[in-house]
């Protein structure tokens, strides 16, 4: 199925996309490999859809609404990232940030320009999936996006700008924490510290399956391989493919599968435990009642 295969596809994107931000080449150069790896990826989901045809409605609208975003949206955060690097201006932390300030207004323009699908993004709307997500809907509908950009040959209108508005997000996203960096420390208070996951890379690996499917970050409305790449950017380490360090705590024999997990537990547990343990006022007028 279409689901299966977009999954392996996506775990050989990120190993390959991991594999280019190691290398010591300039941006432009990462860039293009980037770009071009991911544009075959496309090309091999496109393939397999050929040779394997939708079976159902429901799995066309699966991939025109979820998975082809998933992979379009990579592309279009890397070239917007770049590119806004690559204009950042000269000058003070002050003119730097007014430079990303603009580019967040920008973000708010285009969203607030499509604000009716941006509802049905975020709401996770399916009355109108049909109309949106396959190829035998009516074309002219008023409903449909009109868009200034090529929506590209691989999805659907809306499909392309369901994967515009996942990239915009995590572009946004990484805006603020540019601004972050820039932020001046106030006169007086001590240098903000940047924040490193000392502990074993599979704790936080298990505490970060845990906390996304409990659903705790942007109720829940966030995939798990951009939240594995900021909550590791957050804390200086790779966590690298998602998929994979979850299949690596299922194979755990000695440990619990849940090890982390359950060591925090007993932790706080312990620590509830010993702050009952001597209460002054409970021995104090243990006995004393009337």
């Amino acid at each position: 199925m279409i689901r299966e295969f977009s999954a392996e596809q996506l775990g050989v994107l990120n190993e390959g996309m991991k594999a280019i931000s190691e290398k010591n080449h300039l941006a432009h150069f990462k860039l293009t490999e980037e770009l071009l790896l991911i544009r075959n990826t496309l090309s091999s989901l496109t393939e397999y859809i050929r040779e394997h045809p939708f079976v159902s409605v429901d799995e066309e609208v699966e991939f025109h609404k979820q998975i082809y975003p998933q992979f379009r949206c990579l592309y279009i955060y890397h070239a917007e990232v770049h590119n806004l690097t690559q204009e950042v201006p000269d000058g003070d932390r002050k003119s730097i940030r007014k430079y990303y300030r603009t580019q967040m207004d920008i973000i708010g323009h285009y969203i607030h320009h499509n604000q009716f699908h941006y509802s049905y993004f975020k709401l996770k709307g399916t009355e109108l999936d049909r109309l949106y997500f396959t190829s035998t809907t009516n074309r002219q509908s008023v409903l449909i996006p009109v868009l200034a950009e090529l929506s590209g040959e691989h999805s659907t209108i809306m499909g392309y700008l369901f994967a515009r508005f996942r990239a915009y997000e995590l572009l946004y996203h990484y805006i603020l924490m540019k601004l972050d960096e820039l932020q001046p420390n106030l006169p007086g208070s001590p240098a903000r510290k940047t924040l490193k996951w000392s502990g074993e890379t599979v704790n936080l690996i298990e505490l970060a399956h845990g906390v996304h499917l409990n659903k705790q970050i942007n109720n829940g409305d966030i995939g798990i391989v951009e939240f594995f790449e900021n909550l590791g950017e957050f804390f200086g380490v790779n966590l690298g493919v998602p998929k994979k360090g979850f299949d690596d705590l299922k194979k755990r024999k000695r440990l619990s599968k849940t090890n982390f997990i359950d060591h925090m537990r007993d932790a706080i547990l312990q620590r509830m435990d010993d702050e009952d343990a001597y209460d002054p006022n409970k021995s104090t007028h243990k006995g004393n009642h009337l």
